[in-house]
């Protein structure tokens, strides 16, 4: 059962999907922020910068689960560098946004719903929760999802 979550950037995450479909440039270090850009939501989603957090780290020849993918930002920097990537993510539009920035790679898979449903017989290296635990209460059941 893949039911989504409740969440959402609002109405600027068309404008960044279109970007993405858009764009002939997807690798993790190209800049896909449009010029003159006030938008937080767009920076964050299309900076170059975002996936720096990852890159120290070595990737190479792992199978890693990413919870909570957003529009593929962080994903990208991964699916580029690891042996397989699977993606969580809780809405069909973020999700959408994250196939267009992989559109070109084809050593993932993904699912839509929220995390607890999410079942597999994969065994992965590594599971990155980044930018996900925070909003917990939005999809974890329960009195203390923190």
């Amino acid at each position: 059962m893949q039911t989504e979550i409740n969440y959402s950037d609002g109405t600027i995450e068309a404008r960044i999907i279109e970007i993405l479909k858009n764009s002939s440039r997807l690798g993790s270090h190209e800049n896909l922020v449009p010029s003159g850009n006030t938008e937080w939501a767009v920076e964050y989603h299309l900076s170059p910068v975002r996936p720096n957090m990852l890159r120290p780290f070595r990737w190479q020849g792992m199978d890693v689960l990413e919870v909570g993918s957003g529009m593929g930002a962080l994903s990208r920097f991964l699916a580029e560098n690891v042996n397989h990537l699977s993606l969580v993510e809780g809405t069909q539009a973020r999700l959408s946004g994250a196939k267009a920035r992989l559109r070109d790679l084809k050593n993932w898979d993904a699912f839509c719903g929220n995390f607890e449903n999410y079942q597999t017989a994969r065994r992965y290296d590594v599971v990155c929760f980044l930018g996900v635990l925070e909003y917990s209460e939005v999809y974890i059941a329960g009195g203390s999802p923190f």
